[in-house]
């Protein structure tokens, strides 16, 4: 016996605007971010000291990232070259403005998702290595994000060539993406960090914080 619903209509009886004018005024915040009005631009690394070649300038080569075979350890996850430290700042940005950051990934074989607590961001640029021979520059009107996976590290081209260096020497290409990101509405601490939960706690972490960007006079 086949039970048949009672259908509802979809729109509720609620109408809706059918041309971009008839929306209300997009906010402020939303708008995207100028390049003109770029106050800083940075760059920041993912990577890892394990046992995989590429992963590290040390790391001994092996098939497949996972733990050291020699000493039995897990990987180092780092952001430029560092592992989380609790009283450590690693990025400041002042108040009411933008930047743009390159964010970098040295790893091999993983696609690190980049995660910013507190300020979205916009991508306007990509580029994976295994995949792509020129970055991918994106255009207006961006979308916002607050995780990105950040193309994995690569020694080929997509056709499967070798990268080389002048000399000839196959090298990794590190993935990456573009983003810009307003700091306009909190002073304070955060984080960004991979957002696969073993990188993280294994160090891939980075305190961020957002401070004045005006002295503030006391009068005695």
């Amino acid at each position: 016996m086949v039970v048949q619903q009672p259908q509802t209509p979809v729109n509720l009886g609620m109408t809706f605007p059918q041309a971009k004018a008839d929306f209300p005024p997009l906010p402020e915040f939303l708008h995207d971010i100028d390049a003109a009005t770029i106050h800083l631009r940075r760059e920041v690394t993912y990577g890892w000291k394990g046992p995989t070649a590429g992963n590290g300038p040390d790391a001994p080569a092996g098939p497949k990232p996972g733990r050291d075979f020699d000493t039995g350890a897990a990987p180092h996850y780092t952001i430029d070259g560092r592992q989380f430290e609790d009283q450590r700042i690693s990025q400041s940005m002042l108040l009411d403005t933008a930047e743009e950051w390159t964010i970098y990934n040295s790893t091999v074989g993983i696609a690190h998702p980049f995660h910013i607590h507190i300020n979205p961001f916009q991508i306007i640029e990509v580029f994976d290595p295994a995949k792509m021979k020129e970055p991918l520059r994106l255009s207006e009107p961006f979308v916002w994000w607050d995780t990105f996976g950040i193309p994995a590290s690569s020694n080929t081209f997509p056709d499967g060539t070798p990268r080389t260096d002048r000399d000839g020497k196959q090298i990794f290409v590190p993935g990456y993406f573009k983003m810009r990101s307003r700091f306009v509405d909190f002073t304070g601490t955060f984080v960004n960090h991979c957002h696969i939960l073993a990188h993280e706690d294994r160090g891939m972490m980075q305190l961020v914080q957002v401070v004045p960007n005006r002295t503030i006079l006391k009068h005695h």
